[in-house]
C-alpha cells in the first residue's frame, strides 16, 4: 500500500508545474556548474559498458546540457537541477544482414548429400570437357559422340539437383522456415536504453518489481513488461521503503546528489550491462 501511495504521489508531483525544472526560465550555468556537469558526463561515458559484439553504442544525450540551468524566481533557487544522460545499445544492421545472408546462402547450398553430388558432377563434367577437346583434336567421331552423350546426362542430372534445391528454398521461404533461420541467432529485443537520471527526488518502483542483486548498488529492481522490462538502480541517500531522496540545497545546481540508473530492454542484456557499469566512477561524483 505504501508503494502504491508513493507511485500516486510521484505521478502527481511530475504533473505539477511547480516541480518541473522545465517550467522555470533558464540562466547561463556558472563555471562551477559547467565543471560539475562535465565531470559527471565524463565519468558516465567512462562508466557505461562498451557495446557487446554485433551491437552499437550511441550517446543520445540531447542538446547542449550543462550550459544552462533553470532559475525559478520566488521559488527554490538552490534546488539541484534534474537532468539525464542517455545511451542506446542497438543490434547492428550489419550483423542482421550478415545473418540473413548466411541463412540464405546455406539454404541455396542444398543438403550435404546434394552438395556432395554437385561436387562429384562438376568434377565429372570438367573431365568430360577435357575428353571432348581431345576427341576433337584426334577427329575421333565415335569418341566425340560418346563424350557428348555423357556430358548431356551429367548436365541433366546437375540441373535436376539445382531445381530440387531451388524448389526447397522457395518452400522454406513461403512456409516461414527461412525467416526463422534468419532470426535464429538474433536477439528478440534488439535495443536497450541506459539512462542516468541525476537529482531525481522520487523513483518509481512498483510493488511487483523484483529485487535484483547488482554489485555496488544498494537498491535495484527489475520490472517485466511486454517488450522486455526495466532494471532500476538507485545510487545515493535513497530511502529503501519510500524510494524518496531528500535533496539538499546547493549553489551548484548541476552537482549530483543521487542517481537513478534505468536500463530498458531484454532482462539478460540489462543485467549484463548493469554488472559491467563502473559504479565506482559514478559514486565518486556524488
Amino acid at each position: 500500500m505504501q508503494r502504491f501511495m508513493m507511485s500516486i504521489m510521484l505521478l502527481a508531483l511530475s504533473a505539477s508545474p511547480v516541480q518541473a525544472d522545465g517550467d522555470c526560465p533558464d540562466r547561463p550555468a556558472t563555471q562551477q556548474e559547467r565543471a560539475a556537469y562535465q565531470a559527471l558526463s565524463g565519468a558516465a561515458k567512462a562508466a557505461v559498458p562498451p557495446a557487446p559484439a554485433d551491437w552499437v553504442l550511441t550517446d543520445e544525450t540531447p542538446g547542449k546540457p550543462g550550459t544552462t540551468v533553470p532559475d525559478c524566481p520566488g521559488g527554490p533557487h538552490d534546488r539541484p537541477m534534474t537532468y539525464a544522460l542517455r545511451f542506446t545499445y542497438a543490434f547492428s544492421a550489419e550483423a542482421s544482414q550478415r545473418m540473413d545472408q548466411g541463412a540464405v546462402g546455406a539454404a541455396l547450398k542444398g543438403t550435404p548429400e546434394q552438395q556432395a553430388k554437385m561436387v562429384e558432377l562438376d568434377r565429372k563434367i570438367a573431365g568430360l570437357e577435357e575428353q571432348k577437346q581431345a576427341a576433337r583434336k584426334s577427329r575421333d567421331a565415335a569418341e566425340k559422340e560418346r563424350v557428348r552423350q555423357e556430358l548431356k546426362e551429367a548436365r541433366k542430372e546437375r540441373n535436376k539437383i539445382t531445381d530440387e534445391i531451388t524448389n526447397a528454398y522457395v518452400q522454406r521461404s513461403m512456409s516461414g522456415q527461412l525467416a526463422a533461420e534468419m532470426n535464429k541467432n538474433k536477439p528478440v529485443v534488439r535495443e536497450a536504453q541506459l539512462v542516468i537520471k541525476v537529482n531525481e527526488q522520487y523513483a518509481w518502483i512498483p510493488a511487483k518489481d523484483q529485487p535484483v542483486s547488482i554489485p555496488g548498488v544498494p537498491i535495484s529492481y527489475w520490472f517485466k513488461s511486454d517488450t522486455g522490462g526495466r532494471l532500476v538502480m538507485l545510487l545515493g541517500p535513497w530511502d529503501d521503503q519510500t524510494f524518496k531522496m531528500n535533496l539538499a540545497p546547493t549553489p551548484v545546481k548541476t552537482r549530483p546528489q543521487g542517481m537513478v540508473i534505468e536500463i530498458t530492454g531484454d532482462r539478460q542484456m540489462a543485467e549484463n550491462l548493469a554488472r559491467q557499469i563502473r559504479i565506482d566512477l559514478l559514486k565518486k561524483q556524488l
